[in-house]
């Protein structure tokens, strides 16, 4: 760095150092289901800034959001008052901003607070309808997993097993390990509503051109 700006060079030291520390984990859904004690579904009403951020000192500060709890799926809600995050999200760091009038899917293990980051269990709900359903069968049933092989279909969230049948895939939580056409060996949940939830991903072949679109075509015509 002995050729760059100082000040350049400081804030690329930092945004590395924030980045190494801002790796996390990505446990699926089912091992964030038995690590949580509480999980609900709030939406957000106020926000409250408590702690004006502060660049120079690398300060996000801190904002409050109160909520209202619409769905209780695991333990309790009543401990929980507000969702904490940053006022202002610093560049590299695993900070988060809560935002108004948004509903989220919580995990918490009690207190007063839940905290929000990128590295935490705790995001937006966003579109996903089957959330409370998915997390209930996981409370509930504690069904065995199963292992499948065949073609994904990441855009059509569609599962076409190598037994002839097809499902819908559910995704709750979008990640990157998948292409937009494979063909994957997965360990997965049957839910209620014959969708599968995958558990883990044991495998995964992305699929030639000519394969592709051979299977687009078939399905086209079905």
């Amino acid at each position: 760095m002995k050729n760059l700006h100082p000040i350049i060079a400081l804030c690329l030291y930092f945004c590395t150092s924030f980045a190494i520390a801002c790796s996390c984990s990505r446990p699926s859904l089912p091992e964030k289901v038995n690590l949580s004690s509480n999980i609900f579904i709030v939406e957000t009403y106020q926000i409250e800034t408590i702690e004006k951020a502060d660049k120079e000192s690398y300060s996000g500060g801190i904002r409050h959001a109160k909520f209202k709890v619409l769905d209780t799926l695991k333990g309790s809600s009543s401990e929980a008052l507000f969702i904490s995050s940053a006022e202002e999200p610093v560049c590299c760091i695993c900070q988060s901003q809560v935002q108004n009038n948004t509903k989220y899917l919580v995990f918490n293990n009690g207190g007063d607070r839940i905290t929000l980051s990128h590295c935490g269990f705790t995001k937006p709900l966003l579109n996903s309808p089957d959330a409370a359903e998915t997390i209930r069968a996981l409370v509930q049933a504690h069904k065995p997993t199963e292992i499948f092989t065949g073609i994904y279909i990441r855009d059509k969230l569609l599962f076409l097993n190598d037994d002839g049948t097809k499902t819908k895939v559910l995704e709750l939580e979008r990640e990157d390990f998948y292409a937009e056409m494979s063909r994957i060996t997965f360990e997965g949940i049957r839910l209620k509503n014959s969708k599968l939830l995958v558990v883990n991903l044991n495998d995964e072949q992305t699929l030639s051109i000519e394969e592709a679109a051979h299977i687009k075509e078939t399905l086209t015509k079905e």
